[in-house]
């Protein structure tokens, strides 16, 4: 089994897109969010943050456009806390800013500042909105609607349909969601280790991130196992699984009652894996069948329990 490294800090999400080397996929990260189209990679001024991304344009003459001030993040579990996270984060760019050009906020001048915009890229398996702005005020302790103390994240669920238009902006950004995806849905059924493996190895033959994951592909590996959170993930997937067993249990219950013939000991036993909330995928694992085979069987049964 692999060594999982817990003080490992750095992402794919950050190799990906806050590496020199691939800066490229910066600027259209960039360019999708902003429904920009910059062609020069080298006009992008890029600072990491702890798990954060910020990046700031320049201009031809290779002076910082001082307009905006982005702040990208990836999360692989729902944080209320990233309006007070962002918040801090920005307290300490703002607090650069100024030092850098020498502005003092003590004279009477109006010192202009750079507009924040700060995004999040959720990528968990919880099921969340397409798009969702948490702000700051949802943590006083004492409420307050007037707006005059605000601090909005916007979070993007990279899972979502809804996305899908965004994702086709930035190829970089849909070839990393589809990775992630992969592994989460291998490790449905086999080993983090061995879902990490595959998936890559997928992505490579199919020509996803084919030479990020060839000149990256251990420590690809040693970043995902390094920020996976088994606990997270299983409660998900037993939170997924039980949600599933909900809806099919309405039916379930009532097939062993209508199983005639063919398959019976079989449909039975998928019948009682269902109860204790199991996928039909870990189901056809378990008895040796492919998953084909097992969603033919009860749909079959379904059907005849609809239909009867």
């Amino acid at each position: 089994m692999t060594q999982i490294n817990r003080q490992h800090k750095d992402r794919i999400f950050r190799l990906l897109f806050a590496d020199e080397r691939n800066k490229a996929n910066t600027l259209a990260l960039y360019n999708a969010l902003n429904h920009s189209s910059y062609t020069d990679a080298n006009a992008l001024e890029i600072t990491t943050l702890e798990d954060a991304l910020y990046i700031k344009m320049k201009n031809d003459l290779s002076f910082v456009i001082a307009d905006r001030m982005n702040l990208y993040e990836q999360q692989s579990t729902h944080n209320p806390n990233m309006p007070l996270r962002g918040f801090l984060y920005f307290a300490s760019l703002y607090e650069k800013y100024l030092k850098t050009n020498e502005f003092s906020i003590l004279l009477k001048k109006h010192i202009k500042i750079p507009t924040p915009k700060y995004v999040v890229f959720y990528n968990g398996i919880d099921k969340r909105p397409a798009v969702e702005k948490l702000r700051l005020s949802d943590a006083f302790q004492i409420p307050d609607d007037s707006g005059e103390f605000e601090w909005t994240a916007t979070v993007i669920n990279l899972n979502h349909e809804a996305n899908s238009d965004l994702l086709s902006r930035c190829k970089p950004l849909y070839d990393y969601t589809y990775l992630i995806g992969k592994i989460q849905l291998y490790h449905k059924t086999m080993m983090i280790e061995d879902a990490v493996d595959k998936a890559v190895d997928e992505c490579i033959e199919n020509d996803i991130l084919r030479d990020f994951l060839i000149a990256h592909k251990s420590e690809v590996k040693s970043m995902y196992l390094a920020e996976f959170d088994e606990a997270a993930f299983k409660k998900g997937a037993r939170e997924e699984g039980l949600e599933e067993g909900r809806e099919e249990g309405r039916i379930e219950g009532r097939i062993e009652g209508r199983i005639e013939g063919r398959n019976e000991l079989l449909a039975k036993q998928i019948a009682s894996k269902i109860k204790k909330g199991k996928s039909l995928e870990v189901i056809a694992d378990e008895v040796e069948e492919t998953p084909d085979a097992i969603r033919e069987i009860y749909e079959r049964l379904v059907d005849e329990l609809k239909n009867g």
